[in-house]
């Protein structure tokens, strides 16, 4: 299994210090949920840093192209060829026909947060001669498990972090704020914040605005030490999200997966992450009758 660390030019110099494989720079301004993300001039200059340590490189890539942005993107892709990095993650179609236009389609990475949930979908982009796939929020460890099993290309899941939970275009924020009476209610961009329920205050949820919209997450983060071993026989890119966390939590948990990857977990590590839960490696997501849903 291989360990790959979202990024940004802050945490790069330590990151590539340590027994990780790889690391995920966005690709500024498609790359959502990143911590920051940059334009192909400076996407080279990170990507010589990368290299000479000897780990790999993704990009992300994974904003929703509007008709407008194929200009742009064209732009990007003209760059990119001059960029060595190693996969290309991605959630709109329109990259798959601009990759293959440059000779990049066999670099993609398909990651479309909630879409990949069985084997007949792996099955499909492979027929299409991506590289990888990155499993659904949504899987359990058993479906993980089955997956996996059935799978005939490298599987991927983002096992560890804030998982997004909504995201609207909207700038509802900015929405919020300007209904309160603010003067400025866009000073609040890219700002972290909180949003609770009346009816569960115990439970807030992360919430900011960006370019792309409004993005909440899940109360805390996830993390998968507990079925570490299962995940390690199934995924073969374990994908840490490092969004919201300061550079020095990013950093320690770093060090506690590779602690977890080569001699296993321990109480004494789980212990530090009381302020996390396991996302939905144990709870089944169903639909009820009448529309519920849990």
């Amino acid at each position: 299994m291989k360990l790959f660390v979202k990024s940004d030019e802050a945490l790069l110099k330590a990151l590539l210090e340590k027994d990780i494989d790889g690391v995920i720079l966005g690709i500024h301004p498609y790359a959502q949920r990143m911590r920051e993300s940059y334009t192909p001039d400076k996407l080279k200059e990170l990507a010589a840093q990368v290299k000479a340590s000897g780990k790999a490189l993704w990009l992300n890539l994974n904003a929703i192209i509007h008709e407008g942005d194929i200009e742009a993107l064209e732009y990007i892709f003209e760059h990119l060829v001059s960029i060595p990095f190693d996969g290309l993650l991605f959630t709109d179609l329109s990259v798959v026909k601009l990759a293959e236009t440059y000779g990049l389609k066999d670099l993609l990475v398909y990651d479309s947060e909630t879409y990949v949930t069985n084997s007949e979908d792996v099955l499909f982009w492979k027929s299409q001669g991506i590289k990888e796939v990155v499993g659904a929020r949504q899987l359990t460890i058993e479906d993980i498990e089955t997956l996996a099993s059935k799978s005939t290309m490298p599987f991927a899941m983002q096992l560890h972090g804030y998982v997004n939970m909504f995201h609207s275009a909207r700038k509802l924020v900015e929405t919020f704020f300007t209904h309160q009476g603010e003067e400025n209610p866009d000073k609040h961009n890219e700002e972290p914040l909180t949003m609770v329920e009346k009816k569960r205050p115990e439970d807030p949820y992360p919430v900011y605005q960006d370019a792309f919209g409004t993005h909440v997450f899940r109360s805390k983060p996830m993390h998968a030490f507990n079925v570490f071993e299962r995940v390690k026989k199934s995924v073969d890119t374990f994908i840490v999200s490092t969004v919201l966390y300061d550079e020095a939590r990013v950093l320690s948990i770093v060090d506690d997966l590779i602690h977890a990857n080569k001699e296993g977990v321990d109480d004494a590590l789980l212990k530090r992450y009381t302020d996390h839960d396991e996302g939905f490696l144990h709870k089944k997501t169903v639909y009820k009758q009448g529309g519920d849903q849990s």
